[in-house]
């Protein structure tokens, strides 16, 4: 019994030294911050592609800070990559949005990084119409690829 609660307790601190790892500098740009989770996840272009439906080319431009992603493709990529709430929060900030609770989109996107890390883009997109939101609201909702 004790060495599960060991087991948790490791299991807990890695994650919190992931994600203060994550976090760094407050001033660090979206950029920056997504090379470090990128790197931290060891996720390669071809990855981002085949999972998210998004292209290489876009992924590129995430590095290099060219572009910064919907909130729809931010959400995804933090879900699908599994990545943890407070880094979430990080790039949010990082890319210029803020949660504004009031909206219902915004409660389910936060609903889904904090209770379905993990699920498929489009086991998310099935709760989040059950829930009410609207096509233009669902992750990637421009992409066939990852609706199918």
């Amino acid at each position: 019994m004790e060495s599960d609660l060991e087991e948790k307790i490791d299991a807990l601190a890695f994650q919190f030294e992931d994600s203060y790892y994550c976090s760094g500098e407050i001033s660090q740009s979206f950029a920056e911050k997504f090379n470090k989770l990128v790197e931290l996840k060891a996720i390669e272009p071809t990855e981002f592609e085949d999972e998210l439906g998004l292209s290489g080319e876009t992924f590129r431009r995430w590095k290099k800070g060219l572009i910064d992603p919907s909130l729809q493709n931010l959400v995804a990529f933090c879900i699908f990559f599994e990545i943890d709430i407070n880094s979430f929060t990080e790039l949010l900030r990082a890319g210029g949005y803020t949660m504004n609770f009031s909206k219902r989109r915004d409660c389910a996107y936060n609903f889904l990084i904090t209770n379905c890390i993990g699920m498929s883009i489009k086991e998310c997109n099935i709760l989040l119409k059950k829930i009410g939101l609207e096509d233009s609201e669902l992750l990637l909702a421009r992409n066939k690829k990852t609706q199918k």
